[in-house]
């Protein structure tokens, strides 16, 4: 998947496929998870979002399945 670089103290890139509703975030530890079943309207709050660490913890974490994508 390809990922857009964003500017986030926590977030390095983010990527998202619409026909599969998986987003795809790199966070700076190098860590890659794929977050399932995210709606578009989530991925982008969360790319339009001047606080992506923010939007995050309120939006995606504890709420959809993810895994470890590396």
């Amino acid at each position: 998947m390809n990922r857009i670089p964003v500017k986030s103290r926590s977030i390095v890139s983010l990527g998202y496929d619409s026909t599969t509703h998986v987003l795809e975030i790199e966070f700076t530890k190098k860590e890659i998870f794929q977050y399932i079943n995210i709606p578009q309207t989530v991925y982008a709050g969360l790319f339009q979002s001047s606080a992506k660490e923010d939007y995050f913890a309120s939006f995606i974490k504890n709420r959809y399945y993810f895994f470890r994508a590396n």
